[in-house]
């Protein structure tokens, strides 16, 4: 910025503090405008690139962001955030090798960093690299044993290697750290219907049902089937009618899926079929089998047009 004139100098200043303001206030799209006219104004302001990479990213344009942070290392050669940042966008561009390649050189200028250590199991996962994944995991938890998420972390890296009862005791370590957090009661519940332990499973589903009774439509979709399998068809119309509208939206299809189980388990398996078909044809491809547990409870005894469901929901994977 030296060889700008001054007025040009001062001009890009105040508009750099002034998107900073209005990023720190949400206000994210103006904060991005006010950042593309300090580079504008200066070329060379790394730190304007740097905070405008956080605000693409914001905005979900990760390619436009990770052009942004190769700038500010351009600038700034060995500047530790701007590799780590890169890293994040590369990692959420899908390029999984250049992402641990930047998480692993960052954590050499910053040894036990956690956020970059979660990243690190994260893209190890990628890359089908579980074991390591696990050790970046336990060394988060070597420095924060109280840390949830890393225990949760390590639970789904543990049932990717089919561990599954050390995944639930990792579950049960999540839930004891954060027992409020109604998605580490349902993510184990569920693997405990996995492992036949459906008592268990319930008393965690109906846990979570209590602590976040408007958005507990999984754990009710869950609670139902195991009802269902147990043959107690009145209980189990009660908690599938307690589904519908209470599903997290994320993924939109598991959502669409649980709900369309749900209206099977309402007596109604032609609208279900034509909900789940609607939403497959909007959302495409669907590469997980998340559900077959549910659906497997559900077969037996078989509910009404939960295997036509089933067949939709597979199709394409």
């Amino acid at each position: 910025m030296s060889l700008l004139s001054g007025a040009r100098r001062r001009r890009a200043a105040a508009l750099y503090r002034e998107a900073a303001r209005l990023a720190r206030y949400g206000a994210h799209d103006r904060a991005l405008a006010a950042y593309n006219r300090v580079i504008e104004l200066a070329p060379g302001h790394a730190e304007a690139y740097y905070l405008r990479g956080f605000e693409l990213s914001h905005f979900g344009s990760h390619a436009q962001a990770l052009a942004d942070f190769d700038q500010v290392i351009a600038l700034m050669p060995g500047q530790t955030d701007a590799i780590y940042q890169r890293g994040f966008q590369l990692s959420r561009l899908g390029r999984h090798t250049e992402a641990l390649a930047d998480v692993d050189e960052f954590l050499r200028m910053a040894p036990g960093n956690t956020t970059a250590l979660t990243l690190r199991g994260a893209e190890l996962v990628n890359l089908h690299r579980e074991e390591e994944a696990l050790e970046a995991f336990d060394e988060i938890l070597a420095q924060e044993p109280g840390d949830a998420m890393a225990h949760y972390n390590r639970a789904m890296t543990l049932t990717l290697l089919d561990r599954r009862q050390e995944a639930i005791a990792a579950l049960g370590q999540a839930v004891a750290c954060a027992p409020d957090e109604v998605f580490f009661r349902i993510r184990k519940g569920i693997a405990l219907v996995g492992v036949g332990d459906l008592e268990s499973a319930l008393t965690e589903l109906d846990a979570a049902c209590r602590l976040q009774p408007k958005a507990a439509g999984e754990a009710e979709a869950w609670a139902a089937a195991i009802l269902w399998h147990r043959g107690d068809d009145r209980g189990a119309r009660e908690r599938f009618g307690r589904v519908k509208g209470r599903v997290t939206k994320n993924p939109a299809f598991d959502a669409a899926e649980l709900e369309a189980i749900a209206r099977c388990g309402l007596g109604d398996p032609g609208g279900a079929e034509r909900e789940l078909r609607d939403a497959k044809s909007r959302q495409g491809p669907v590469h997980q089998d998340r559900l077959a547990p549910l659906y497997d409870l559900l077969s037996a005894p078989p509910l009404a047009g939960v295997d036509q469901l089933r067949v939709i929901a597979a199709a394409d994977r």
